[in-house]
């Protein structure tokens, strides 16, 4: 009985190759390959599609887990047109029995097409800038020799994750978060569900990208509730980009502690998809969907809902043995039979990319920079200079600072301030730390301090005998009168005083180190 592959249902291209890169291509492939021609495959107006065989060297005593491997596997080549090489190729199984749910590292499938091999861990487009397509071809034989041996993970000890393409938007959110609330349990209502705020930071008709504000408990879901209806009120008076948009979103578990080791690369595109992939978890949507006909507030169309599997090992990369897959819907009111507390259409269903918050731990690693001094950095002066110090000090993971500055943004401050416009008409001091905190909002304990007064109090005879620990100050004033106040202030017998200018109408920067 012939195999049943994808190419079958693709007919021929006999459009000729106008683009002279992929017309060079293709032919140093069928050299490489040792045939006269390649037969090009229809795959959709841009693309074409070449079908090889490709030879897996399969290990002796038989395949990792039994997996269906086999030392011939049939292959699709993906080009573009119009766009190869900017548009990097695609590499896909040519096989509909191909064992797709067993491996992580194959791309979740566009609808009506195989899911695309996962070639490279880093930017295939990077990787392939300096190779050809016999290298890729290369690639995909080792890809699937590995996946024979159980040589695919990096970490066998641990779950990797799907991945995600042809996703719509991006959700933050930390996950340590999400994982004690399905950890413990924490439904808001009856059902295993969490309700969360989300704020949708997206502007215009730009893809969803939501921001996690709040997980709604019996204490927080008034506050929460006044803050979405604050955010539909603003909507309907005005359409400023600084209006704030927020959804009510959901998060979805299992109470049964099964775990699950298949991968889905055919991830819902719709309400009955997702209810499908719902009862494959042990995931129960029913009182979820019961929950949004009855009770949800949402103004807006977008509707996040956050699915959590349980895996059998940790995921790569994070505290626990679930795996977060995040979609939105498109549900409106006529959605919605309030008799039968049901939905009436089978509304569609988007995808959506996990992005984690900036921590500091992770802004000092990005920075190469040391850990936090426990000492606090005095900063007097948020100006020009001050500002992008402060800030250069945020953006590397470091918040122990008391920021000094009397004076408010104005207008003409915005040309060389780290600060933006909408910050005018506020302390500067205040305004940085108000930035600061935003940088690292999932974290609680973020310790910039700021005042809106001048930084001679620190140097000012103190009531007791005790002076303010001050081990490190930074003077951005460029004050003459504050210099000589330094100077002659006894703090140079305890902090590192740091002096920063700038000069010749700033063309000069000058710092300088006294004490």
């Amino acid at each position: 009985m012939a195999r049943k592959l994808f190419s079958h249902s693709l007919r021929r291209d006999n459009r000729p190759v106008t683009n002279p890169q992929l017309a060079e291509s293709l032919r140093c492939l069928a050299q490489c390959l040792g045939v006269k021609a390649l037969k090009p495959l229809a795959w959709d107006d841009d693309h074409i599609a070449i079908a090889l065989m490709v030879d897996v060297e399969l290990p002796p005593l038989g395949n990792y887990d039994g997996l269906d491997i086999r030392a011939q596997e049939p292959v699709l080549l993906v080009l573009s047109r119009a766009h190869y090489p900017t548009k990097t190729p695609a590499m896909y199984p040519d096989r509909l029995n191909f064992p797709k749910n067993q491996f992580a590292h194959l791309y979740v499938a566009a609808p009506g097409r195989p899911p695309g091999f996962c070639l490279v861990r880093g930017d295939f487009k990077e990787w392939y800038a300096n190779r050809r397509l016999s290298d890729v071809v290369v690639r995909t034989r080792n890809w699937l020799r590995d996946a024979a041996t159980g040589e695919l993970a990096v970490d066998g000890e641990q779950f990797d994750p799907v991945r995600l393409e042809g996703y719509r938007g991006s959700i933050v959110y930390p996950y340590d978060v999400l994982a004690n609330v399905v950890q413990t349990d924490a439904a808001y209502a009856s059902g295993h569900f969490a309700v969360a705020l989300f704020e949708n930071t997206a502007s215009g008709d730009a893809s969803p990208i939501f921001r996690l504000d709040q997980i709604l408990t019996a204490n927080t879901a008034e506050a929460a509730i006044k803050l979405l209806f604050q955010g539909m009120k603003d909507l309907l008076a005005a359409d400023s980009p600084h209006i704030k948009k927020y959804d009510l979103g959901y998060v979805l578990w299992s109470a049964d502690p099964t775990t699950y080791a298949t991968y889905n690369v055919d991830l819902p595109r719709s309400w009955s998809g997702l209810q499908a992939f719902c009862h494959a978890y042990g995931l129960d949507l029913a009182s979820l969907e019961q929950f949004l006909v009855r009770a949800d507030l949402n103004y807006l169309p977008q509707v996040p809902v956050v699915c959590a599997v349980r895996r059998p090992q940790q995921l790569i990369g994070f505290s626990a043995n679930l795996e977060f897959i995040n979609f939105y819907l498109t549900l409106n009111d006529a959605d919605k039979d309030r008799e039968t507390e049901l939905l009436i259409q089978d509304i569609p269903v988007q995808m959506q990319r996990h992005s984690e918050p900036l921590t500091r731990r992770k802004a000092r690693e990005i920075s190469a920079a040391p850990a936090q001094p426990d000492a606090y950095t005095w900063v007097a002066g948020c100006g020009a200079l001050g500002s992008k110090v402060v800030m250069h000090f945020a953006r590397s993971g470091y918040t122990n600072l008391v920021l000094l500055d009397p004076d408010r943004l104005s207008p003409h401050n915005l040309v060389r301030h780290a600060l933006l416009a909408e910050h005018e008409g506020m302390n500067k001091a205040l305004a940085l730390k108000q930035v600061v905190q935003q940088l690292y909002r999932h974290e609680g304990d973020v310790d910039v301090l700021a005042a809106s007064q001048s930084a001679d109090f620190i140097l000012a005879p103190q009531p007791t005998d005790k002076p303010l620990p001050v081990s490190r100050l930074l003077d951005f004033t460029a004050s003459e009168a504050f210099l000589h106040t330094v100077i002659d202030s006894t703090i140079l017998n305890q902090a590192v005083v740091s002096r920063g200018l700038i000069s010749d109408h700033g063309q000069l920067g000058i710092l300088s180190l006294e004490g």
